[in-house]
């Protein structure tokens, strides 16, 4: 439990560092990070009601086609772009 801890304390610190560099350097869209931020909540909001009402039968194939798609489009990029 506390390497959790300290392994959460040292990922804000690096992505508080990492968004003063960029916002000094001028490289934040802040319109698609405040779009990429709401997404996020919402669907972690709707993720864990899912998972809450229909348990993992549900959440775990549709996990898996959403990693499984990634994974193509990074092959379709890296290899085919």
């Amino acid at each position: 439990m506390q390497a959790s801890g300290y392994a959460k304390m040292l990922n804000l610190k690096s992505n508080v560092f990492s968004l003063t560099v960029f916002a000094l350097s001028g490289q934040i869209n802040i319109a698609f990070g405040l779009l990429m931020a709401l997404g996020s909540f919402f669907g972690g909001i709707a993720g864990s009601r899912m998972v809450i009402l229909k348990g993992s039968k549900l959440v775990r194939p549709i996990f898996i086609i959403v990693v499984g798609a990634s994974i193509l489009l990074m092959i379709k990029t890296r290899y085919f772009s």
